[in-house]
């Protein structure tokens, strides 16, 4: 069983915003289905983003705070506010990626966990596939398992893997069609 995590429409950009995607694709052998998030499960992810956020922030400002009190005794008055200020700069241009890294990185590790909290609500035929980088745009058939509104008939899902990793995911179910 493949987990991967999906939008409902095509995401277009530079970055891949996946920390705030709902759904999952669940890739078994001889089935593909869409998972929901439960709002719970939504709820407890972004706490637990939220709080992450911390974890950069003190990665660095304990580092930062060594080396501040070793340079202020050091340097002249006039040369420590130009370091000051350099060193805040450094710190906010490390801390967002770092951030971001430590989204993707717990999106990842607790994947299986979320799909717990899931509930499946349909049925999907994969009908294209158009591979990108990071980001593939699934054109599927939906065969609704629960009666939700929302749902079309066609949609076109953007999922967020590797390109090895969704093509082995999807390769059988290629083989049956051809």
């Amino acid at each position: 069983m493949e987990l991967f995590r999906a939008r409902g429409d095509v995401e277009r950009g530079f970055l891949i915003r996946s920390y705030n995607w709902k759904d999952l694709v669940e890739v078994r052998p001889g089935s593909v289905r869409l998972l929901v998030l439960s709002p719970n499960t939504r709820l407890i992810r972004s706490t637990l983003q939220l709080l992450l956020t911390l974890v950069p922030a003190v990665v660095l400002i304990v580092p930062w705070r060594i080396i501040y009190f070793a340079v202020a005794s050091a340097l002249p008055r006039g040369t420590f506010f130009l370091w000051l200020s350099s060193s805040i700069i450094i710190f906010f241009g490390l801390w967002a990626p770092l951030m971001f890294g430590v989204f993707y990185l717990f999106d990842h590790l607790t994947i299986s966990l979320q799909a717990r909290g899931a509930k499946p609500v349909a049925s999907l035929t994969v009908t294209e596939v158009r591979l990108g980088r990071f980001r593939h745009n699934l054109k599927t058939i939906v065969e609704p398992l629960v009666s939700v509104k929302t749902l079309e008939r066609e949609a076109v899902l953007t999922v967020l893997s590797t390109r090895k990793r969704l093509d082995f995911a999807l390769r059988p179910q290629w083989k049956q069609q051809a």
